[in-house]
């Protein structure tokens, strides 16, 4: 379903070769939409508040809901300081997030070292609230002149709970894309954010 598209480096899907008959491939996808859609319940129904793959479709939007056993002050510097979001999220960045400017770098994420990587902070409410517009795919920059249809939008809000932090993640604005591009990009960065929240947890339990 990539196509000839290029996502994210970190989110992208490995290549795969197919041989099978047109009548054979539509069978076989039928069942792993099925598995999936069975998984993507299952698992829903674990975490709680996050989103079914049909979900996320219809709404354009990843939801991802964690709470996370350190004080919110704890995770807030994660989020917010730039080196520390190098090293949970596994890249180099040229320096500190501030409202409204970009901040680039490259992947240093296991298979993917060198990718570029750029992101452009839309707010820090401190200690709740940190978000940022980052690309659709590694050959969209920050000043295309139609870039407000080539990114996604990303909110971290912040909650202290009684037993540490509600973090909630929320990557919306793949209603841009074509429907086919759409349903694989949100496949690719809800596979890769839950990654990156099993990163922060260990980065900050």
């Amino acid at each position: 379903m990539e196509c000839n598209h290029r996502n994210n480096g970190m989110f992208k899907s490995p290549p795969r070769v197919v041989s099978d008959t047109k009548e054979e491939i539509q069978e076989k996808a039928s069942h792993l939409d099925q598995n999936y859609a069975t998984k993507s319940l299952r698992l829903s129904r674990f975490r709680g508040n996050n989103c079914t793959i049909e979900e996320m479709l219809m709404t354009a939007a990843i939801v991802r809901e964690v709470v996370l056993n350190a004080p919110i002050e704890r995770v807030w510097k994660a989020l917010t300081d730039y080196r520390e979001f190098e090293a949970w999220f596994q890249l180099v960045l040229d320096g500190p997030f501030r409202v409204g400017e970009v901040t680039a770098g490259q992947l240093t994420f296991p298979g993917h070292e060198g990718l570029p990587f750029w992101l452009r902070t839309k707010a820090i409410d401190a200690p709740g609230h940190f978000s940022f517009v980052w690309p659709i795919d590694e050959t969209a920059g920050p000043n295309d002149s139609d870039i407000k249809k080539k990114v996604t939008l990303v909110d971290f809000m912040l909650e202290p709970t009684g037993h540490g932090t509600r973090l909630t993640l929320r990557e919306s604005g793949f209603g841009n894309l074509p429907e086919q591009m759409r349903s694989q990009k949100i496949r690719d960065n809800g596979g890769g954010w839950d990654i990156q929240l099993g990163n922060i947890r260990s980065h900050v339990e």
